[in-house]
């Protein structure tokens, strides 16, 4: 006996499935694999047999990178529909650039950081005071803004730096591999 017809199980159904080859899982086995689930309770929702449970439909959005509005009621992240209110929203994974463009700022911040530590070591060797950890925050922000403005003219300004000459061959090393990883980073976003 075959299960009584639901338009709304139909339209789940044919949403899942299109999302699921829209998103690279050509067959329903691979999407099965993905969610560490039987392939046969699977095609089991494509064909509009059954509905899965809430935890699954969480991990099938978090798979397919959609949301549950998109998943559930078609609307788009974003669109003014009010399908299925109160899911919240799953930001889409961040695109190869904006993947580049974090990871060259997290270099540029680590290295202020790391230059900010040098320069304030020798202030402090000086004037054998504390550091104030306001202030370092400060020349930090400082820095990193000099990096982001223009790298390759910060680099060159740096290369004259007397600070640099005084610190340690560890914290040299830390700076040099930081300053070689953002030439890399910078290079790669610019040039992609």
């Amino acid at each position: 006996m075959l299960p009584a017809s639901n338009p709304i199980r139909e339209e789940f159904a044919r949403r899942l499935k299109v999302l699921r080859i829209s998103r690279g899982f050509k067959t329903a086995r691979s999407l099965a694999r993905a969610l560490g689930i039987d392939e046969n309770r699977y095609t089991r929702y494509e064909r509009a047999e059954v509905e899965p449970d809430l935890e699954l439909i969480r991990h099938i959005c978090e798979t397919l990178h959609v949301t549950p509005n998109e998943l559930l009621s078609g609307a788009a992240a974003g669109s003014s529909s009010t399908a299925s209110p109160g899911f919240a929203e799953i930001p889409p994974p961040p695109s190869d650039a904006e993947v580049k463009t974090i990871r060259r700022r997290a270099l540029a911040w680590q290295l202020a950081h790391q230059l900010t530590t040098v320069a304030m070591q020798a202030e402090t060797d000086k004037a054998a005071a504390g550091e104030d950890a306001s202030r370092a925050l400060l020349l930090t922000s400082k820095v990193y803004n000099e990096i982001e403005a223009n790298p390759f003219a910060f680099f060159t300004r740096l290369s004259g730096d007397p600070a640099l000459t005084e610190m340690d061959r560890q914290q040299e090393g830390r700076i040099t591999a930081l300053i070689n990883d953002l030439i890399a980073a910078v290079t790669a976003s610019v040039l992609g």
